[in-house]
């Protein structure tokens, strides 16, 4: 039986799906089939609620730097807005003092200075964003949230959380 050329075009298409399909699932799930676009602001976003939702105790109120290389990005601020109250806090020293006493006086609530401390894509598959943070208020004002990284892999195309790593690493 002679195989014409749409004929052969279709098996090769069957077989490199299959190769495609084989790989997605390779050794410790690190062949990407669908590349990622590269890592932005939604990734950050993304990553904040798993961050929040691993701090003891759980803050009801946010902090976050007007200015410098720790500012969280607009999506970031939005996702911690959707959390609680969130608050802008300037880095003049007179200007925090006004707003933790008017924060002070709204509740003794547990207050958290949110700091984004990077985002790396480590390989094609796997990104990581950081962020650390300083409780200013209720009970715990001063204790340091050790830096935390959230681990992201690139599946079907898309960056995802990672459930499979801890959320801590130093």
């Amino acid at each position: 039986m002679r195989q014409t050329p749409s004929r052969a075009l279709r098996a090769l298409l069957i077989v490199a799906a299959v190769t495609a399909c084989s790989k997605s699932g390779g050794s410790g799930g690190n062949d990407v089939v669908i590349p990622c676009n590269p890592p932005d602001a939604g990734e950050i976003a993304a990553a904040v609620p798993k961050f929040v939702a691993g701090i003891t105790p759980l803050p009801r109120r946010f902090l976050v730097a007007t200015s410098g290389d720790s500012t969280l990005p607009t999506s970031a601020q939005a996702a911690l807005q959707a959390m609680g109250p969130m608050y802008l806090f300037p880095s003049d020293s007179t200007q925090q003092a006004r707003i933790l006493a008017r924060l002070q006086q709204n509740g003794k609530f547990p207050t958290i200075l949110v700091l984004f401390a990077g985002m790396k894509q480590v390989d094609k598959g796997h990104l990581n964003v950081q962020f650390a943070g300083r409780f200013e208020g209720g009970d715990e004002a001063g204790k340091q949230v050790p830096a935390t990284t959230i681990h992201f892999l690139c599946r079907d195309g898309q960056w995802q959380l990672d459930t499979t790593k801890a959320a801590a690493a130093p």
